[in-house]
């Protein structure tokens, strides 16, 4: 593992991070039925439905009119089970510009966000199967602390690459 989280990988991690990325826009169609109801995956709006930080509400409604289980199943779930490990190696690499304490304190936040990410993804996908809505809310927890860490480590992510930027540009002006 420490071979795939060199900061030379990281390129092509960002890569296949933007490639997945658009995988996830390519199967919208594919996956939701009722796009009026249901625009967007439950990661994109459960965190936005009517301004509440979090809604077992619109994960119910994705549930019973949005999603079509057997694309969901087919094809967004393999992509979504790649996807973490892609952003995480891309976090990792971008973390081992720092010295060893942060990058310990780093890969734990990293860990943190990817397994929240699988924990969403196994409980919705056991959520959509069974007949009851009594996983909404924690499905709906799980997406919401998911995304904030999502967003912390890709916020950690650019200031460490903004710095590494800066200081390359300032010891090159200092050594000129």
């Amino acid at each position: 593992m420490k071979r795939l989280i060199q900061t030379r990988w990281i390129p092509a991690w960002a890569v296949l991070f933007f490639i997945f990325r658009s995988l996830f826009d390519c199967v919208l169609e594919y996956i939701l039925i009722n796009r009026e109801l249901v625009p967007t995956y439950i990661d994109a709006m459960v965190n936005h439905y009517k301004t509440r930080p979090y809604n077992p509400e619109y994960v119910c409604m994705a549930k019973h009119i949005g999603y079509n289980m057997c694309h969901y199943y087919a094809v967004y779930i393999p992509i979504d089970t790649v996807f973490p490990l892609i952003y995480s190696c891309l976090f990792l690499s971008i973390a081992s510009f720092t010295k060893w304490k942060w990058f310990r304190i780093l890969t734990v936040i990293i860990a943190a966000g990817a397994a929240f990410d699988y924990a969403e993804n196994i409980s919705f996908s056991v959520f959509l199967g069974t007949a009851g809505d009594g996983l909404a809310g924690f499905i709906a927890v799980i997406t919401l602390i998911k995304s904030v860490l999502f967003v912390v480590n890709a916020a950690l992510a650019v200031v460490i690459l903004s710095y590494v930027f800066i200081g390359k540009i300032v010891s090159y002006y200092r050594e000129s």
